[in-house]
This record gives C-alpha cells, sequence and structure tokens, in this order.
C-alpha cells in the first residue's frame, strides 16, 4: 500500500524521466547516425544538440534545487 503522496511522487518521476527522454533522444540520434555515417553534424544540429542537453541540466538543477528549498522552508 502507498499513500497520495507516495503516488504522486511515483507519477512526478516517471514524467521527469519520460521528459528527459524526449528531449534528449533525438539530437542522441543525429549524433549516432552521423558517426554510423561518417558524417559531422551541422551548425543546425549543434544548436539543437546544445540546446536540448542545456535545457536537461537546467531540468534536472530545478528538481534537486528547488525541492530542498521548499523542504527547508517546511522544515523552518
Amino acid at each position: 500500500m502507498t499513500s497520495f503522496g507516495g503516488l504522486l511522487f511515483m507519477i512526478l518521476c516517471a514524467g521527469f524521466i519520460g521528459i528527459i527522454v524526449i528531449l534528449e533522444a533525438g539530437p542522441v540520434y543525429s549524433v549516432f547516425m552521423a558517426g554510423i555515417r561518417g558524417e559531422s553534424l551541422t551548425p543546425l544540429q549543434w544548436v539543437w544538440l546544445v540546446g536540448s542537453f542545456s535545457l536537461v541540466l537546467l531540468l534536472c538543477v530545478l528538481a534537486t534545487v528547488l525541492p530542498m528549498r521548499w523542504g527547508e522552508r517546511r522544515l523552518s
């Protein structure tokens, strides 16, 4: 048995992982296929790659820092 908070946590975690996979799937596929074909990435693909990974990094930092701050406030 699980509580409402535990269930909400699991749903949010699954959604977070899904968003990360969606953001990284396209650029990783482009890098992989360019490597197999022996081609280099186009400037647009580089922008897509850097933008996508930067957004993933930002989301991961926010997913770590924000809950810690909220928890610290609740404990105070």
